[in-house]
């Protein structure tokens, strides 16, 4: 079955109209000069930095000194600590690859093991199927002898008619 789709014509109107299309004016003037002012205050901030760092007084330059230099210490810091970080989980990854590493020679020497003891059965096994043959081929060989020995002619093999 079709779905008919409804006519953009047969829509119910709605209570409120759509404000897509208003204009904004007012509120995007706001946002406007709250932003220039927001950028000429970085601006103003910048400049006052600026003057305190080259036209300073010595107690300025002294406590931007000291600024400065804490944080470069803070930057050393957290440096320090990001290595350690590092050389901890460096350490965690080459522990877990050692006893992955253990853990794959201990199943290589298990796989091993049971290879041999699977081709030590399998030697055992030919060495008496051959040792068998071999006794049956003695018996027969004696017993093919003894048959011979007990006088076994040509007479009495094929009987007296085969000669006439």
């Amino acid at each position: 079955m079709l779905k008919v789709r409804q006519s953009i014509i047969n829509r119910p109107i709605r209570p409120v109209a759509s404000r897509a299309t208003q204009e904004s004016i007012d509120s995007e003037y706001a946002l406007e000069t709250s932003r220039a002012e927001s950028r000429r205050q970085r601006r103003q901030a910048l400049i006052r930095e600026r003057q305190r760092c080259l036209f300073g007084t010595p107690e300025e330059k002294a406590q931007i000194a000291h600024e400065v230099k804490t944080n470069q210490e803070e930057l050393e810091r957290a440096k320090e600590a990001i290595a350690r970080d590092e050389e901890r989980r460096d350490a965690w990854v080459m522990e877990g690859a050692r006893r992955r590493e253990e853990m794959v020679n201990a199943m290589a020497m298990n796989d091993n093991a049971a290879r041999r003891r699977y081709l030590q059965m399998l030697r055992d096994d030919n060495r008496k199927l051959a040792e068998y043959r071999q006794r049956l081929r003695k018996e027969q060989e004696e017993s093919e002898k003894r048959e011979a020995r007990q006088g076994a002619t040509f007479c009495d093999r094929f009987g007296r008619n085969a000669i006439s």
